[in-house]
């Protein structure tokens, strides 16, 4: 989409990285990734074919690995601000994979994972504050989050601090059965700007080429939904143009919430509009 971005790895090294997103953009099949980018002719056809077939012209990526705990925030600062000198431009957004294998400067030896996390999301948040840097990361759920068909904002693992402090917060839903359908649901789990949380929305995942796409025939499911019309009168789902002629029966809530799969609301719009870190 034209953003600058810096991919800071601390668990995979450089190379996975570049290939997982050369097969993405390129459309080279993962598993022939390495012996494709050794003809530099194919390679240079395939990047004139990409830069050609956009409307927006393409951003500048940087990647760059770190061993586990041996990065903390102040020293990815002073890196990332060096590599913008250094390359030439600003960067706009900033993924960090991922927070909690970072190194906390303020207490590198503290066993507390609460204060731990809860320090480095706070030192993360303030760096993309002060630098203007869209700051994306990733935790791991909790035991009880694994193979699940849903998450909440309990499946947080180590520290709940990480819900605190983030401005949203999504989760990645998958299990065996979604898999073997090459699909997950990415639901909000918090959200400061607007009130979508506990909804969630259908992705489709191609993993030849480490590609996720969404289903824009799929409506945005929402979880509350049933509880929200009961109790506080909600007429229609959240992130929904449905208005026409819906009863408030438990008929037609049955028929809302299960929408994604009647063909009678599969053209109406989905909500669209700038994206939200």
């Amino acid at each position: 989409m034209g953003y600058n971005c810096a991919y800071i790895t601390f668990e995979l090294q450089e190379e996975i990285i570049n290939m997982r997103i050369g097969a993405n953009l390129l459309s080279i099949e993962n598993d022939n990734y390495e012996i494709k980018a050794a003809d530099q002719d194919f390679m240079k056809r395939k990047m004139t074919d990409l830069k050609q077939s956009v409307i927006i012209p393409l951003g500048k990526l940087h990647v760059k690995e770190f061993p586990s705990s041996t990065c903390s925030v102040n020293d990815l600062r002073t890196y990332l601000k060096k590599a913008e000198e250094v390359l030439g431009f600003k960067f706009d957004n900033i993924f960090v994979d991922y927070i909690n294998i970072m190194k906390n400067w303020r207490n590198p030896n503290t066993e507390n994972l609460y204060m731990k996390i809860k320090q480095i999301s706070e030192d993360l948040r303030a760096m993309a504050m002060e630098e203007q840097w869209a700051v994306i990361s990733a935790t791991q759920t909790n035991r009880s989050g694994w193979e699940t068909s849903d998450l909440n904002i309990t499946n947080i693992s180590e520290s709940a601090a990480l819900l605190h402090t983030v401005d949203v917060l999504f989760g990645i839903i998958t299990n065996a059965e979604m898999k073997a359908r090459n699909e997950y649901f990415l639901k909000c789990l918090a959200n400061r700007v607007s009130g979508y949380e506990n909804t969630r929305k259908r992705y489709t995942v191609d993993w030849k080429y480490f590609r996720i796409e969404e289903d824009k025939y799929s409506q945005i499911q929402d979880m509350d939904f049933l509880v929200n019309h009961v109790v506080g009168g909600q007429q229609h789902p959240r992130g929904s143009n449905l208005n026409k002629n819906i009863r408030s029966t438990q008929a037609d809530i049955a028929t809302i919430i299960g929408s994604n799969q009647n063909p009678e609301f599969r053209e109406t719009p989905d909500i669209t509009g700038s994206g939200l870190f």
